[in-house]
């Protein structure tokens, strides 16, 4: 049983770790979407995981009162937390196209459950924390922690010199986190476009003004407004409000 309960949490622990530094190395869009995806449920995976195997878990599991009421109580958190995640995609696409949020239905609920990782995680605040840790550590804690190891290491040499060694790999490591965050952070308005434009825009429109000779995706703001998408131009020029009066 404690084999299992080490797989269930630190397995789930690795795939958090994993995800971003295996983006922050490759690039590639999809770890940085499986990071997203995997920090969105763990607050979820870890209460489910606790509660199935935890004894506190097993003894609610028994009484039907207190199973009730953790129900009632999870529901509760549940209600709480689609409000607060739904205000907040609510205001994304706000930032981001500047329209009003009713106009991208699909859009705001797909990106809900986004608001635990960037706001919670991948966000200025915890990547300027964890760089801050990693400088005290780099500049106070090691040299400090370095002679104490002198002093007190005797003959034992080589294990002093692994612990130091260790020690720097872990500075160095929280300094790389700190980026790790920072550039999975940055997705968030790429991200939010490119759920809009699959969930919400139109490939194809009947508007015949000069701008629709280029390749673009629509969302209809009005009988006559369009938002344009344009994937050629730069990214300043991709978004762009259009009239389409003639049809």
């Amino acid at each position: 049983m404690r084999l299992f309960k080490l797989n269930v949490y630190t397995g789930y622990l690795w795939l958090l770790v994993l995800m971003p530094v295996l983006f922050f190395f490759t690039g590639n869009i999809y770890f940085a979407g499986t990071a997203l995806i995997v920090t969105c449920l763990a607050p979820f995976y870890f209460i489910l995981a606790w509660f199935s195997v935890s004894s506190w878990g097993k003894s609610i599991r028994a009484s039907s009162a207190r199973f009730w009421m953790v129900g009632v109580l999870f529901s509760v958190f549940l209600f709480l937390f689609f409000i607060l995640s739904r205000q907040w995609a609510n205001g994304a696409i706000n930032q981001v196209f500047s329209v009003d949020p009713s106009l991208l239905p699909l859009t705001a609920q797909l990106i809900t459950p986004l608001y635990i990782p960037f706001n919670f995680i991948f966000n200025d605040i915890v990547s300027n924390g964890i760089l801050i840790v990693s400088v005290l550590l780099a500049l106070i804690i090691s040299p400090l922690l370095f002679v104490w190891l002198i002093v007190n290491g005797g003959e034992e040499w080589k294990r002093t010199f692994l612990r130091f060694a260790l020690l720097l790999l872990a500075t160095v490591l929280i300094s790389y986190s700190a980026q790790i965050f920072q550039r999975v952070g940055m997705l968030k308005n790429d991200l939010i476009v490119n759920v809009a434009l699959w969930a919400d825009f139109n490939d194809r429109d009947y508007c015949r003004d000069a701008w629709a000779a280029q390749p673009h995706k629509t969302l209809f703001l009005s009988a006559t407004k369009v938002m344009v998408f344009f994937p050629d131009n730069p990214d300043s020029l991709r978004l762009q409000i259009k009239q389409c009066d003639s049809r």
